[in-house]
């Protein structure tokens, strides 16, 4: 075998080496997008389940707003209004301390 044929077959080895390591690289490179584009659709769901969660947590405290005003004019809510801790408990009166 000449030289030449000894260096040209060892180049095109490394040739098609480089191409395997090349396309293994490419098929590493579109898994890792697949990867990407899962993890951004899950991004973008759990946002719009925080969007929805901040949408009625507002809705929430609107209206325990509209039932603590509703309370001033109608004070029979106020018992309900304790008990989810939307209006604080009467205050028992104080014992007055005897006298002897």
């Amino acid at each position: 075998m000449k030289k030449t044929d000894t260096v040209t077959l060892a180049l095109v080895g490394l040739l098609a080496g480089l191409a395997v390591a090349s396309m293994y690289q490419c098929y590493r490179y579109v898994g890792s997008l697949s990867d990407a584009q899962a993890l951004q659709m899950q991004g973008q769901r759990l946002q719009g389940q925080l969007l929805d969660a901040n949408r009625n947590r507002e809705i929430v405290r609107a209206m325990a707003a509209d039932a603590l005003e509703y309370s001033k004019k109608n004070p029979a809510i106020d018992q309900l209004l304790q008990q989810l801790d939307l209006k604080p408990k009467p205050a028992a009166p104080a014992a007055k301390p005897s006298t002897r």
